[in-house]
């Protein structure tokens, strides 16, 4: 998918609500481990471990998997819906 700045690839999307690992329990899983998303939603990730969120207002950024701690949230698109649009094959 063509992101703001750049290109990213998604790996798979994380259950909504059920399966083995809902977003509600990745949620705690992190919180417990002393991350905290910041009113962000995690709902994909790469294949390199890096997530997916969903902010508040609807813009999308991901997080690489090394740098969870600093909060380094990189903008990816600024809606869900654009960040939908945004997907090609090559």
């Amino acid at each position: 998918m063509k992101g703001i700045q750049h290109v990213f690839t998604i790996n798979g999307f994380n259950p909504i609500k059920y399966g083995l690992l809902p977003i509600e329990k990745i949620i705690q899983d992190y919180k417990e481990s002393g991350i905290v998303f910041d009113k962000k939603i995690p709902f994909a990730y790469d294949n390199g471990g890096n997530i997916f969120l969903l902010s508040e207002e609807g813009s999308v950024h991901i997080i690489e998997a090394e740098f969870l701690k600093n909060k380094n949230f990189i903008p990816v698109s600024e809606s869900f819906t654009e960040f939908l649009n945004s997907f090609y094959n090559e």
